[in-house]
């Protein structure tokens, strides 16, 4: 597993379908408002694979073909798009877990591999912005990335879980989940066991992959469910906040959160109504003064609705919506 192969294939397919958003109605104090023009990009629909974009750094992201020895990761602004396959040296099937990009338009990787044996191995995978260059750093023992970003330095940030025993799927909750790379690889740090962290359970199938964010203003990691983590540029500590107010009578999931240079952090959910298509957007600014979260309100924002928080722009806010392609931005005043 040290290199990859990189070449063109064919377009993702993006499905993003939903009903009308609702705001909270808990006395938002703050509400978001649309700032700049919408990007818009052209999406071939093609079954079984439709997702939400990633955005980050005036691209959005897909992934197709996952699960497969060439998934292909698809890159779009507003020259076009751009597809890139990843493959690993000696594996049948490469799985990627996520996805980010760094300032120098370095298009980072983390997921599994595995060979036709069954064996397999987490990486960190690096395509340079050109795309003539690939790197793929084996992870050591049974580490397991499933979330990748990158602070303003280059330094790579990976959250992920480590097996006691893959056959029986059991976590070491000892294990530091929380793991800082140079670009070349090398592991600089850890912080978090599983121990330490509120609401993780202990098995890998009911593990929640959650949110792993990074700016100039620092590193967050927010799981599915528990509190949320922050470590300040520069420092070396690590802060937890209470977890997000859902509501109880409902089928609710965290779906996005993104820390701004500013150093806000907004986090989204969204109400399922037995699909995976969500129903309803409720949205949250994280106070750290008062330790909690303050609703903010998302009714009055015009149409298509947003839908998922996919990710910031400096300060600004990216938001999927109910039209296929369509991304648009917004200020939270």
């Amino acid at each position: 597993m040290s290199n990859a192969s990189i070449r063109c294939a064919l377009i993702v397919a993006l499905g993003l379908q939903t009903a009308q958003g609702q705001g909270n109605v808990s006395n938002p104090q703050q509400q978001l408002r649309p700032i700049g023009e919408d990007f818009s990009f052209n999406i071939v629909a093609s079954e079984p694979y439709r997702v939400f974009p990633i955005w980050t750094l005036g691209k959005a992201i897909t992934i197709e073909k996952d699960g497969t020895s060439a998934p292909v990761i698809h890159l779009y602004d507003s020259n076009g798009e751009s597809p890139v396959i990843f493959t690993v040296n000696g594996a049948d099937v490469v799985k990627i877990d996520h996805v980010a990009r760094s300032q120098d338009g370095t298009v980072g990787i983390v997921g599994s591999a595995f060979s036709g044996g069954g064996s397999g191995a987490g990486f960190i995978g690096l395509i340079t912005q050109n795309g003539q260059s690939t790197q793929v750093v084996r992870m050591s023992g049974h580490f397991l990335p499933q979330r990748i970003a990158f602070s303003p330095d280059g330094t790579i940030w990976v959250k992920g879980w480590e097996s006691i025993d893959m056959a029986r799927r059991e976590l070491n909750n000892d294990a530091l989940i929380l793991r800082q790379f140079d670009r070349t690889g090398k592991l600089l740090g850890g912080l978090l066991s599983r121990r330490t962290l509120t609401g993780m359970p202990r098995h890998i199938l009911t593990d929640s992959y959650g949110f792993l964010v990074a700016s100039k203003y620092g590193v967050g990691l927010k799981q599915k469910s528990g509190g949320y983590y922050e470590i300040l540029a520069g420092k070396t500590g690590i802060t937890e906040y209470p977890d997000l107010p859902l509501h109880g009578d409902k089928v609710e999931f965290v779906t996005g959160l993104t820390l701004t240079d500013d150093g806000d952090v907004f986090a989204t959910t969204s109400v399922y109504a037995g699909t995976e298509v969500p129903h309803g957007l409720y949205m949250y600014k994280l106070d750290r003064k008062a330790r909690s979260w303050s609703p903010v309100d998302v009714r009055s924002v015009g149409q298509p609705s947003p839908v998922v928080l996919l990710g910031i722009q400096g300060n600004t806010l990216a938001f999927g919506t109910a039209r296929a392609g369509l991304v648009r931005f917004f200020a939270v005043e």
